[in-house]
């Protein structure tokens, strides 16, 4: 390359785009000045372009003949998906049935996630634990649960162990389980020009294990399906030399609004105890955005024709409720209700294409 234009390329890209558009200007009419009108206009739109377009993201190409704005722009789907999500917070549990029994707890929960998707299975690994304490019937007393959850190559695995203290006593019940599996999941996301966005998702598991619990071994088929709508705002953000980033090599997403709904069936038997039971489970759920700080923040590591590999960073206030009626072979039925505030984070690795 010549020694000139190497000098003045490193220059440019130095610059911010409002210094150093008007010097590419100058610059090439000073140099092509001996080419005819037409040559020296070809070469002016072609450095407009490979300047709109260089490099930010590591993995970005080279030259790109579109802006970073109009590249993002448009509906994305996930097509690989690796994230670690962890929650803290507060719950609060009430259960009643019709022979006037009632329940009641509250507590503090800790549960971290891990979900993966290749385009293929869903895998979850899923670790929870809890601290509450509980009345019911004249008793009080606290509890501690520990759950391990692996959802992966058709399979599935449970621990748990519950302790329980009251009245000067301690029970300790706990059980493990395995299984068939099967999970999938669809993720997208829409940029639109005017810097709104939308997200939806959709995940849908079913399991068939078999544990002994009690003496007795039990059965269980449990489906579960959910829906996640999102709408909010999003902005390239700038760049920061301390941490490493380029201008636009990042984008802030802020949530208006989030919506949830969820299904779920579980059935059982008891083989020892000639006993069954059939759950069903709906709940709606909905969260505004505080509107201050991003909720998400992407690392645009790739950005180029069809494709995107991004790093997501996320951080929200989340309060969920959930409430189910219960029945089974007898005339019995029970009315639950859980609700937990807290905080989630975590951290996610995506590729995305367009159709």
């Amino acid at each position: 390359m010549n020694i000139r234009f190497l000098g003045v390329e490193v220059l440019l890209r130095a610059l911010p785009d409002s210094v150093a558009l008007p010097l590419i200007i100058i610059y090439a009419m000073k140099y092509f000045n001996r080419f005819s009108l037409l040559a020296g206009g070809m070469m002016l739109v072609v450095a407009g372009l490979e300047f709109s377009g260089c490099k930010k993201g590591p993995e970005d190409p080279a030259l790109s003949l579109s802006s970073r704005k109009a590249r993002l722009t448009g509906t994305w789907n996930v097509t690989m998906f690796g994230d670690t999500s962890h929650f803290e917070g507060t719950n609060d549990f009430s259960d009643s049935d019709s022979d006037g029994w009632s329940y009641n707890s509250s507590g503090e929960m800790i549960s971290t996630t891990y979900t993966n998707f290749d385009g293929a299975e869903l895998s979850m690994v899923m670790m929870e634990e809890s601290s509450d304490s509980y009345s019911y019937d004249g008793f009080s007393g606290s509890s501690t649960d520990e759950s391990e959850v692996t959802m992966q190559d058709g399979e599935v695995t449970i621990s748990s162990k519950i302790t329980s203290s009251s009245g000067g006593s301690t029970d300790v019940n706990s059980f493990d389980a395995d299984g068939d599996y099967e999970g999938t999941i669809s993720m997208s996301y829409t940029f639109n020009g005017d810097g709104t966005f939308t997200a939806t998702s959709s995940v849908s598991t079913s399991m068939d294990i078999n544990y002994i619990e009690s003496g007795s071994n039990i059965s269980e088929e449990n489906t579960e399906s959910s829906s996640t709508s999102i709408t909010g705002t999003w902005a390239f953000v700038g760049g920061n030399k301390e941490d490493g980033y380029k201008n636009k090599e990042r984008i802030a997403l802020w949530y208006k609004t989030m919506d949830e709904t969820s299904e779920s069936t579980y059935a059982g038997t008891y083989s020892s105890w000639n006993y069954s039971y059939d759950e069903s489970e709906e709940s709606e759920n909905s969260w505004a955005g505080s509107g201050t700080d991003p909720d998400e923040t992407w690392v645009l590591v790739m950005l180029k024709g069809k494709e995107m590999k991004v790093r997501r960073i996320y951080n929200f206030e989340n309060t969920y409720i959930d409430s189910y009626n219960y029945s089974d072979n007898d005339p019995y039925t029970e009315s639950d209700e859980l609700e937990y505030t807290g905080t989630e984070s975590g951290s996610t690795t995506m590729m995305l294409s367009q159709d």
